[in-house]
């Protein structure tokens, strides 16, 4: 006991003193007090370096910050403009893929069949090994499958939710990085028209006379001595059944059909003239329910319209909103007249296979009919049409036509017997633009012919 050095108070151990390495000379020899100030020593050098280390990581982030405050307003509203575009366009493109999203990725009756066999399997193989092993070879080759098939399926399915996730992340990051590129882009590419309207509106004037031309040299070749549809061509055939309609003291032409677009919409529409009123009832229901109903009375430049209730696919309560136009304000707005046949315009300048190809129809009654065919220039025939569809969808653009085709059916006396439609066009609705392909059958009812 005599060896044991006796401290002074002055020369108790501190612990967070590196100095006082002295201190531990009571419990160690000399070179055991080595390694403990060594490792004190250590120590200290390590928390200078991870200091250090934490200032510069510090003064990188107060750097970095600084750069990002400079960015410009201008620049940030840019990225919140194209970043507002992009998302907007997904968010109604997933919601309107939504269910097929979640059919896509909803796990089939046969794959959880085949996730609680394997599952029963593994909790089997887990629980006994013994168990296991004393599967026969044709039991585990039929587990085995089942592992590989259950597993394939699952990687498929991630697979296909990953290839979702990535496409939007790489969509997003481009409208971050672009700015307003992006969405400029979108709407350049996408939702704006290929067509120069301003410059093919200009030209309806020119295209309306050429009707009236067509009309004329058919009245003209008709008063030369023609008396079959086969010695006119096929705008002269129809703008001679026209005149026929402009000319007939009673009718009813009733039309049925459908728009397929991002919900099929049906159709039903009926012009009637009594002698005194011409009426127009359009009503569409599906995606969206509309009904109108306008009036014009004979020799009259009045147009009033009513706003249909309790629409159903071929009836309404007329009882909503009323309006009265000019006959002028009116056509401007809807394209067309009450009392007119169908708003396309249709001429020997847009009727782009204007031959004299009629078939002759034979009917069990013993009534000659004659049918033809006319495909349609797609932008100066629908230069009315357009406006009727922008009126009654309530779009906020015109549509674009690609294809427009008749297929005509008159009597002998070129009245009118049956018109059916086949067009397809597209519409920008809800950010998108739209693909749309109709259809429409209009039937005709004279209470007499007219014979020129």
């Amino acid at each position: 006991m005599s060896d044991l050095k006796t401290t002074s108070p002055s020369e108790e151990f501190e612990p967070n003193n590196p100095s006082s390495a002295s201190s531990g000379a009571v419990f160690f020899d000399g070179q055991e007090k080595r390694k403990v100030v060594g490792f004190i020593k250590q120590k200290s050098f390590l928390s200078v370096a991870i200091d250090e280390s934490l200032l510069s990581s510090s003064q990188k982030e107060e750097t970095e910050n600084q750069q990002n405050q400079n960015l410009s307003e201008a620049s940030v509203e840019k990225q919140k403009t194209s970043l507002l575009h992009l998302v907007a366009s997904k968010i109604l493109k997933t919601i309107w893929k939504g269910g097929e999203i979640f059919k896509a990725s909803k796990t089939s009756k046969a794959s959880k069949a085949i996730a609680k066999q394997f599952t029963t399997a593994k909790k089997r193989k887990e629980a006994s090994k013994k168990s296991y092993v004393q599967l026969t070879k044709q039991e585990r080759n039929v587990l085995k499958s089942r592992e590989i098939q259950y597993r394939e399926q699952q990687r498929k399915a991630n697979l296909t939710w990953k290839k979702r996730l990535l496409n939007f992340c790489v969509l997003l990051l481009c409208g971050m990085v672009t700015g307003v590129g992006l969405g400029t882009w979108y709407f350049n590419n996408v939702l704006s028209s290929n067509i120069n309207w301003e410059s093919a509106i200009a030209e309806r004037p020119i295209i309306e006379q050429s009707a009236i031309d067509t009309q004329n040299s058919a009245l003209e070749k008709f008063e030369n001595g023609i008396t079959s549809p086969s010695d006119l061509t096929l705008s002269e055939n129809y703008q001679l059944a026209l005149y026929n309609f402009a000319n007939s003291g009673k009718y009813t032409v009733t039309s049925t059909g459908k728009i397929a677009t991002i919900a099929t919409q049906t159709i039903f529409a009926e012009k009637k003239f009594d002698g005194n009123i011409y009426q127009s009832i359009t009503i569409s229901t599906g995606f969206m329910n509309i009904a109108e109903r306008a009036q014009m009375a004979y020799n009259s430049n009045s147009v009033t319209t009513v706003a249909g209730t309790n629409i159903t696919q071929d009836s309404a309560t007329w009882n909503g909103q009323s309006n009265t136009y000019t006959a002028e304000q009116y056509k401007a707005l809807s394209g067309g007249l009450p009392s007119g046949c169908q708003n396309y315009i249709i001429s020997s300048r847009t009727v782009l296979n204007d031959s004299n190809e009629v078939t002759v129809i034979e009917t069990e009654d013993g009534q000659t009919l004659y049918q033809f065919t006319i495909e349609l220039d797609p932008i100066y025939s629908a230069l009315n049409y357009i406006e009727q569809i922008k009126y009654t969808s309530n779009l906020s653009s015109y549509p674009e036509f690609t294809s427009i085709q008749q297929t005509i059916t008159i009597d002998s006396n070129w009245n009118f017997v049956s018109i059916e439609v086949l067009e397809n066009y597209s519409i920008v609705a809800y950010g998108m633009r739209n693909s749309c392909t109709g259809t429409l059958l209009s039937t005709f009812d004279f209470e007499s012919d007219v014979v020129i």
